[in-house]
């Protein structure tokens, strides 16, 4: 099976599978049928434009704030920073899932670099923080909690920031103009 195939299902909730028809000639080729597809990566990493907003992770006296690349759509999300070898320090990629919040399974498949993961509820209220993921691991990496959001950062980020459960993340995606 394809890595971003892998990724994709490791999006899905634990427990649930869920089966994409192919028609014969995706059956065939399956390659083919993938073609022009952010899907298709061919070990390209994807870039996505820097949001014009930052997220900006806040709680009490603490405020960091990111620029950010924000991953919509189902490509996006399975394709996330694979094969990135640079991604600056003050940089996030923003995973939506909203207005779904479900238990989010995460991985490093394809991904050089090791990443801090945070993961949001709807609010965008930090529940869970996952903390130096080891690059091209297939460790199953679990929001533990339901989630509709999940930033990731250079590894040693939420040291540096002192990002900590119960803080939020702000970004017009989350909750409109609150940032």
């Amino acid at each position: 099976m394809p890595p971003f195939m892998i990724r994709l299902l490791s999006l899905v909730p634990l427990g649930f599978l869920c089966f994409v028809p192919l028609t014969a000639a995706a059956a065939a080729a399956p390659e083919a049928a993938l073609a022009g597809s952010p899907a298709a990566d061919n070990g390209r990493p994807m870039l996505l434009p820097v949001d014009t907003a930052p997220l900006i992770i806040a709680g009490g006296k603490n405020r960091a704030d990111f620029a950010v690349e924000i991953a919509r759509s189902d490509d996006e999300k399975a394709r996330g920073l694979m094969y990135r070898r640079q991604f600056p320090q003050d940089r996030a990629m923003l995973f939506v899932f909203a207005p779904e919040e479900r238990v989010v399974t995460m991985w490093m498949d394809n991904t050089p670099l090791p990443l801090d993961m945070i993961f949001a509820d709807k609010q965008g209220k930090i529940v869970y923080i996952y903390e130096q993921a080891e690059p091209f691991s297939h460790r199953l990496i679990s929001s533990l909690h339901p989630v509709s959001y999940v930033a990731e950062l250079r590894a040693g980020q939420v040291k540096a920031h002192a990002v900590k459960a119960g803080q939020k993340m702000l970004h017009p995606v989350i909750c409109g103009k609150c940032a």
